[in-house]
């Protein structure tokens, strides 16, 4: 019989802590469920990478993070996409259609943002320019991309929280 790995022997300690960071990242229950047995798949499966003496929990939180983000990309190219292209996805299991609500919203917010704060907000999030890139291709300084790009995220954070 083989040894039980740390991994192994120490996730179902660690999940009562994974849950509550899964909710703060996902602010929902459902979504911080199919975050927790994702991570616990993916840790399980990568056990072997797991290095003996290591924070545990801090390996674990790194790969729900990683996991999260790597949902926000795909959703946000989703998002992008259906915005872009609305007759390419329909399908409700793609996009549900209380999203789409607040799609039209986020969108219509963006779309009254001032042109540079819009531009900077379109390119630093839709399309991951940096600074420097964005402030290039508009022909502004990089302080005052990052200063524009701050106001239309504020602006943006406001509507979403009060939404």
């Amino acid at each position: 019989m083989t040894e039980m790995t740390e991994v192994r022997r120490r996730l179902p300690e660690m999940l009562r802590r994974l849950r509550g960071f899964a909710y703060k990242l996902a602010r929902n229950h459902a979504d911080a469920d199919d975050l927790i047995q994702d991570t616990c798949v993916k840790a399980l499966s990568r056990e072997h990478q797991y290095q003996e003496g290591t924070n545990l929990l801090n390996w674990l939180a790194k790969i729900m993070q990683t996991i999260w983000l790597d949902r926000v990309r795909h959703n946000t190219l989703a998002t992008e996409c259906h915005a872009w292209y609305p007759n390419l996805l329909t399908s409700e299991h793609v996009i549900p259609a209380d999203t789409n609500a607040i799609i039209a919203e986020v969108e219509q917010r963006i779309s009254e943002l001032p042109l540079l704060e819009r531009e900077l907000v379109i390119r630093r999030t839709a399309r991951s320019q940096t600074h420097s890139t964005a402030a290039r291709e508009l022909g502004i300084c990089k302080t005052h991309a990052c200063a524009y790009w701050q106001n239309g995220q504020r602006a943006l954070a406001e509507f979403l929280e009060y939404a």
